[in-house]
C-alpha cells in the first residue's frame, strides 16, 4: 500500500462478515471539488461509525451545560481581574481595539 492508500475493516451488512476495503487517492481519476466532497462525505460516514456519540441521561448532560445569562446582562473588565493589569491587559486592549475597528458604526 502506498502513502496515498489506506485500508478499513467493514462489516458486510448482508453477511455479517468482516471485509478489508482499500481506499486510494491514486485511483481517483480527477481530483477536483466534486471528488474532494465525495471523499469527505465517505470519510465522515466512516468516522461517525467509529466515534459514536454517547447516549447520556439528561441529568448527566445538565452537569456540563453552561449557565444561561439573563437578557441584557453585560460584562465589564472588572468581571475578569486577570485582564486588569500586566502584559495580558495590553494584549486584551490590542484585541479589543482590533475588534472595535471591525464595527462600521463605532
Amino acid at each position: 500500500m502506498n502513502t496515498w492508500s489506506f485500508e478499513l475493516e467493514e462489516t458486510n451488512a448482508q453477511t455479517g462478515e468482516i471485509e478489508n476495503k482499500s481506499y486510494s487517492l491514486a485511483t481517483v481519476p480527477t481530483w477536483n471539488e466534486k471528488s474532494i466532497l465525495a471523499r469527505a462525505e465517505r470519510l465522515s460516514a466512516e468516522a461517525a461509525k467509529v466515534w459514536i456519540a454517547p447516549q447520556l441521561k439528561p441529568d448527566v448532560l445538565d452537569a456540563y451545560r453552561s449557565n444561561t445569562t439573563q437578557a441584557g446582562q453585560k460584562y465589564a473588565i472588572t468581571d475578569h481581574p486577570y485582564l486588569a493589569s500586566g502584559p495580558i491587559h495590553e494584549l486584551f486592549e490590542a484585541f479589543r481595539q482590533a475588534v472595535l475597528t471591525l464595527d462600521p458604526y463605532n
